[in-house]
């Protein structure tokens, strides 16, 4: 029986070291996507500018563009988002759930 709740303790402490490094590694390269993003926003913001002989219009597009991408994400986003990452979730730990009573069984 302690045998039994070592393993567990073993087990969740790996799959708590899995989720944490997960989630710093995709904070990471968020963190650079956004980084990149920003400076593209603005490069093309300044072509634009000069595309149009304009000091703003080309700020002034990219952030409609952006305004209407958040607003599409806001009006969407249980079909988009929410309903992914839950169905996601879940099948990830059913079938490891599964995994761990089969083993149990053998």
């Amino acid at each position: 029986q302690l045998l039994k709740l070592a393993i567990y303790e073993l087990k969740a402490k790996g799959q708590l070291v899995q989720i944490v490094s997960s989630i710093a590694i995709f904070t990471l390269i968020l963190t650079f996507a956004m980084v990149m993003l920003f400076f593209f926003s603005l490069a093309l913001g300044f072509y634009l500018n000069t595309l149009f002989d304009s000091r703003f219009i080309g700020f002034l597009l990219i952030g409609s563009f952006y305004l209407i991408g958040g607003a599409l994400l806001v009006v969407f986003r249980d079909q988009l988002i929410t309903n992914h990452i839950f169905e996601a979730f879940f099948s990830k730990t059913i079938i490891s759930g599964n995994d761990d009573e089969q083993q149990e069984d053998s």
